[in-house]
């Protein structure tokens, strides 16, 4: 996913991480139920995933350890300001 415009960049990776969040979900809603047709969708659903993990690569994590940090930030802020 490599292109000049980093907006479109974004817009990609954002879909992307739409698209996983959704087919993780529907992962989980599948739950324990069997059946050859369950069974072969949770496979897919499995390898999707792996796919469009490998897709983000370390700009996903990068980019969630990034909000991951802004989140403590503000949190930390809230709290001394609640405190004072």
């Amino acid at each position: 996913m490599r292109t000049d415009n980093p907006q479109a960049r974004d817009i990609a990776q954002q879909e992307l991480r739409d698209m996983l969040s959704s087919t993780e979900a529907l992962l989980a809603a599948l739950g324990s139920q069997t059946g050859d047709g369950i069974d072969e969708l949770r496979e897919r659903l499995t390898t999707t995933i792996s796919d469009v993990k490998k897709a983000l690569g370390s700009s996903f994590v990068a980019s969630a350890r990034e909000k991951i940090a802004k989140a403590r930030d503000t949190a930390t802020q809230v709290n001394e300001f609640v405190t004072e």
